[in-house]
């Protein structure tokens, strides 16, 4: 399999972490083109009502839990793997190795792969400044929005910063 990798330079601050968030969009909305990404999306949900968006919501949720497994990025470097990238490593792997865009990335596009709506949703913790340090993905249900939460505790009281980003 041939590696492709493309660089970005991102500036600092929120700017660079809203301009993360355009190319995280840009990616699950390119694997939406592969079939590959469609089909695990549809494997994924197989067991589950055709109709049932939150049991969708669910066994995405819990088949990415068991297929990834959280490391950090390289000390000073930001990585966001496509959906098809991570999906061949699980499959010739078992596993991947991913931060929380990497998990954002896939539960996106595999829930949006079956028809559901999502966002990213990024997080800043201890101070109404503090830069933007997490994110992950919802998808809309009719119980709500289902979080794709699969790699932080956050301890209670902690958040300052919440924004919502359309995928």
């Amino acid at each position: 399999m041939k590696s492709t990798v493309s660089t970005y330079t991102i500036p600092q601050g929120d700017r660079g972490a809203y301009e993360t968030l355009r190319i995280m969009k840009r990616i699950v909305l390119e694997s939406m083109r592969d079939v590959s990404v469609l089909d695990a999306a549809k494997t994924i949900i197989r067991g589950v009502g055709g109709k049932d968006r939150r049991a969708q919501s669910q066994a995405i949720g819990a088949w990415v839990r068991s297929s990834l497994r959280f490391v950090r990025d390289p000390y000073g470097i930001e990585t966001v793997h496509t959906p098809l990238f991570m999906l061949e490593r699980i499959r010739t792997q078992g596993l991947f190795e991913a931060d929380c865009d990497d998990y954002a990335v896939l539960s996106a596009a595999l829930a949006k792969a079956v028809g559901l709506r999502t966002k990213f949703v990024i997080l800043g913790f201890m101070s109404k400044r503090a830069q933007w340090a997490h994110v992950y993905t919802i998808a809309e249900t009719p119980y709500g929005w289902y979080p794709f939460d699969h790699t932080f505790g956050v301890p209670s009281g902690s958040i300052t910063r919440t924004a919502y980003y359309e995928v």
